[in-house]
């Protein structure tokens, strides 16, 4: 059974990955730094908002068209239509 030794170069090789990275930590977090800057500068901030809304306002329209047609007056006048185009054709 090689069990423990695969275990131990996974091991060996997680602890590699770790002190690799630990070695760019500033980096990291100097590239994390600018791009959470850019993102919240105020134009990308309102442009970010803006966009947000409006699919919201979409989706809230459609959700509220869908509702009308299944379950509202929508609903009531496509029925009402579909019974006048039956007994006309009697």
């Amino acid at each position: 059974m090689n069990y423990p030794i695969v275990k131990i170069e996974i091991e060996s090789f997680r602890h590699k990955i770790a002190h690799a990275m630990s070695d760019y930590t500033g980096e990291i977090n100097s590239i994390i730094a600018h791009e959470l800057e850019e993102q919240l500068s105020e134009s990308a901030f309102l442009k970010l908002i803006s966009e947000e809304v409006d699919c919201r306002l979409k989706e809230s329209i459609k959700d509220n068209i869908k509702s009308y047609f299944a379950y509202g007056d929508g609903n009531k006048i496509i029925r009402e239509e579909l019974i006048k185009k039956l007994n006309e054709s009697d």
